[in-house]
């Protein structure tokens, strides 16, 4: 894309069950692509220009069933902290929508929970809801014809006899861990009965959906391809339409990705917290510049970079991984320096070295406490420095055993 922004909208995590959706997917994507493992998953990652600016896509395949998809959101967001994650697939039509239509999910219902009296099924149908604002977005891509300019021609083997155009749609559709693939089959007129504006029928969804729920930050959607009916599927079928629904959902995704400047979701949010932090560091800066009748020395200087800020005697500094940060800020009663590291995670906080730069703070301190916060919980870990390593730190990075309370230049 020869006009694309070069500003970094964030992060877009990419989940898809089967391997002919992970290709749909990544077809349209360009290398040079990258391997990350999360708790053994594997994603690979590209970059995807747009005009608004540049997203890093993370792909990943993650299986099929509620509870797997919901497992690998949770993953996803602890590892990527993305702006938005999106469910790509096929799922089977169940009224109102033709084989290659696309909907976007904009409420999934869980039709298999329920209460079974051995006479009797009492359904307690859940409900789950993606995010507003890409509902929103959604919405007005569905209205437009442009997202079928996307639509990746067919590769070898897959059909080209595919004429008619697709349409997109945003409404409900049901998830469970069955394939429907009968009309009459008791799961079919479970729906007819409690999911009647349902549209489609698919496995991850719900689960899918209910991670986002349980993740404030993750701003997530779920994208179908229809790719059989209720009525009349078979292998043959299967065979024909899945592959070309496939590309129809990533079709529709990537111009929603076009379209979508940087949120206010997961890692977007802390940019803009760190900009406005920039804007007080900048004043604080400003306000140590002026004479003052006592003017200290005992206090580290302010960080031009632009990162948070506690006070105006603090330093703050990003660990290498750029999820958390190192403060380090006047002891009580100045007899020493507190370090909070600041972390989403504990198991994230073991995982990786708090670094932090000493280089603006006095080296001949008698002592030091280092405190060890969690975002998560709010609770912390104290541990003393002796003198000769507090004094190593002028200048040298310091960091955390892992597997034990100490820390050493």
């Amino acid at each position: 894309m020869r006009n694309a922004g070069r500003a970094r909208l964030g992060t877009v995590v990419i989940c898809t069950a089967l391997e002919f959706e992970y290709r749909a997917v990544r077809d349209h994507l360009s290398p040079p692509f990258r391997e990350r493992v999360e708790r053994g998953t594997l994603y690979e990652l590209a970059e995807y220009p747009t005009p608004r600016g540049t997203w890093t896509v993370a792909l990943a395949q993650t299986g099929a069933g509620n509870v797997q998809a919901g497992v690998q959101l949770e993953r996803a967001v602890a590892a990527f902290r993305p702006a938005l994650v999106v469910f790509v697939g096929v799922a089977g039509g169940r009224k109102d929508v033709a084989l290659g239509d696309v909907v976007v999910a904009d409420a999934v219902y869980d039709y298999e929970t329920g209460k079974d009296t051995g006479g009797d099924y009492f359904p307690r149908i859940k409900t789950q809801a993606p995010a507003f604002r890409l509902l929103q977005r959604s919405s007005s891509v569905a209205r437009q014809d442009e997202w079928q300019t996307h639509i990746a021609p067919a590769v070898d083997g897959e059909p080209t006899d595919v004429k008619r155009r697709p349409r997109a749609f945003v409404k409900p559709i049901a998830a469970g861990n069955k394939v429907i693939a009968d009309r009459d089959s008791a799961a079919a007129r479970l729906l007819d009965r409690y999911c009647g504006d349902a549209v489609a029928v698919d496995m991850e969804g719900h689960g899918f959906l209910n991670g986002a729920y349980v993740n404030p930050d993750a701003a997530a959607l779920v994208v179908r391809g229809i790719s059989d009916l209720l009525s009349g599927k078979s292998a043959s079928t299967d065979e024909k339409w899945q592959p070309v629904a496939a590309r129809h959902a990533a079709a529709f995704t990537f111009e929603l990705l076009t379209r979508e400047g940087a949120g206010t979701s997961g890692r977007n949010w802390h940019r803009l917290v760190a900009a406005a932090a920039g804007c007080a560091v900048a004043i604080a800066v400003a306000l140590i510049a002026l004479p003052t009748r006592e003017p200290s020395t005992r206090s580290p200087e302010i960080r031009s970079d632009p990162v948070v800020e506690r006070d105006s005697t603090s330093v703050c500094v990003p660990d290498r991984a750029g999820r958390g940060q190192a403060c380090v800020h006047p002891g009580p009663n100045l007899s020493g320096w507190i370090i909070n590291y600041i972390h989403d995670t504990n198991d994230d906080l073991l995982r990786e070295s708090a670094l932090a730069s000493a280089e603006s703070i006095e080296n001949n301190r008698q002592s030091c406490t280092i405190t060890v916060f969690s975002q998560r919980n709010h609770t912390g870990e104290s541990f003393a420095l002796r003198p000769q390593q507090w004094a190593n730190l002028n200048g040298t990075p310091f960091y955390h055993h892992l597997g034990s309370n100490r820390w050493s230049c």
